[in-house]
């Protein structure tokens, strides 16, 4: 699970840049580069786990369902279907984010022990 978000997330830098670089996009070009850099590195701490992430991921998870999440809302209370985009992040990084907290309290293997 963790190797597929990793992938996701570096799938989402891939979408910031190709927008970034789209001519007539609202978005600032700025903007693109800052959620490039956002999602590259949440796909590293999504890899390697580190318990201390978690805070880090909680917070751009909140963010994600403050954009992505509202516009997913948005679209079912006006009887559409919301973005694919939007339904892949408000579903995925709740899920992502239970998955790192759950990765990050269980008990961690006793030294010289088997892991």
């Amino acid at each position: 699970m963790f190797g597929l978000g990793a992938l996701g997330l570096l799938g989402g830098a891939l979408s910031h840049v190709v927008r970034g670089l789209t001519p007539g996009d609202p978005d600032s070009g700025a903007r693109h580069a800052l959620f490039v850099t956002i999602d590259v590195l949440a796909a590293l701490g999504v890899w390697r786990r580190p318990r201390w992430f978690v805070l880090p991921f909680a917070c751009l998870t909140l963010q994600q369902m403050t954009t992505h999440g509202a516009a997913a809302a948005q679209a079912l209370q006006a009887g559409g279907a919301p973005q694919p985009v939007d339904a892949i992040v408000t579903l995925g990084l709740p899920l992502l984010l239970a998955a790192l907290v759950w990765d990050a309290w269980r008990p961690l293997p006793e030294p010289g022990g088997e892991t």
